[in-house]
Formats: C-alpha cells, sequence, structure tokens
C-alpha cells in the first residue's frame, strides 16, 4: 500500500513538472467540467467503495523495506512541497495533472486528490498493520 501511495504521488510530481516545464502561462484555465469531475472523483475517494487502482500505476512489488519507501516518500513529498511553494497564486487554476479518472486538475485540485487518495486508504493500511501485529 505504502508503495502504491509512493508511485501515485512521484507520478503525480513528475506530471506537474513537467506539464509545467514550457511555463504556466500557456496553460489551459479550470472550467466547469474540470470542477466537475474533481468533485466526482474526491466523492469517490471519500465514498467506503473499494475501486481498482489506475492501470497507469505499476502493481507493488512489495520488495523494499517500510524504511525505505518512507524515505523514499519523505522525499517526494519535500520534493512536492517544494514545488508547490513556487507556484505563483495567479496559476493555481492552471491545468497541470491529468488524473486518470478525474482528467485534467489545477494544482489545488491536484493536492485535494492526494489528499483524499491517502484517506482513502487508511483502512487498508490499518488492517495491514493489525494482520502484522502478533
Amino acid at each position: 500500500m505504502t508503495e502504491h501511495l509512493l508511485f501515485s504521488e512521484t507520478g503525480t510530481l513528475g506530471y506537474m513538472k513537467k506539464k509545467s516545464s514550457g511555463g504556466w502561462d500557456g496553460l489551459e484555465s479550470t472550467g466547469q467540467e474540470q470542477k466537475a469531475n474533481s468533485d466526482a472523483l474526491n466523492s469517490r475517494l471519500i465514498s467506503p467503495e473499494k475501486y481498482k487502482a489506475p492501470s497507469v500505476l505499476p502493481e507493488p512489488a512489495n520488495s523494499s523495506s517500510l524504511a525505505d519507501l518512507t524515505a523514499q516518500w519523505e522525499d517526494v513529498r519535500q520534493d512536492m512541497s517544494s514545488f508547490v511553494d513556487g507556484v505563483s497564486p495567479e496559476h493555481f487554476d492552471k491545468l497541470v495533472f491529468r488524473q486518470p479518472i478525474a482528467g485534467m486538475l489545477n494544482i489545488l485540485q491536484t493536492l485535494e486528490f492526494i489528499g483524499h487518495h491517502i484517506h482513502h486508504h487508511i483502512p487498508q493500511l490499518e488492517r495491514i498493520a493489525k494482520e502484522l501485529k502478533p
């Protein structure tokens, strides 16, 4: 599960960096379609329903230790924080990430998705942790 979250956030950050590398002013702005798609995605993640991960994410190999995954995730999170801190507020409405289900999202919608995605997986993480305890 940790590997899945790491893959998801690494890919998200990589996409945003690449999409914005040509400059923010050339990116399209958020419209009603993107707002509706973002809202629908978040409603889906908030629900107790289970969904299959998008095929763009690799299957977790479960070959890394929790300590290694945690260190990698902390690095990605630091890189994400630096990236977001560098975005000027006038660009918050620019479409910078293509989420496999919702389509294009702006940076604020992307951050909201990341938060809901993590919370969506908390019950699984708790179940796994309980199974690992002797």
